[in-house]
């Protein structure tokens, strides 16, 4: 029987940096000053960095407030 290739992971927002691997995520504008805020964190394999990156993409969507109308 043939073997199925594996699907790619989905390494967005995910870099290795030395022996580690850094999370960088889109955090929403500052209300004051405008700019940017990147969440950050770290893992030391792909697994636990996808794992942390899901996590905290999950956390912030909870955390958004509804624009009002």
């Amino acid at each position: 029987m043939a073997r199925r290739k594996q699907a790619p992971k989905d390494l967005t927002g995910i870099r290795q940096r030395g022996g580690r691997y850094q999370i960088r995520l889109f955090g929403g504008l500052d209300p004051v000053t405008g700019k940017q805020m990147m969440l950050t964190g770290s893992a030391e394999d792909e697994d636990a960095a996808i794992k942390l990156r899901d996590k905290s993409v999950s956390r912030s969507r909870r955390r958004r407030r509804p624009v009002p109308a």
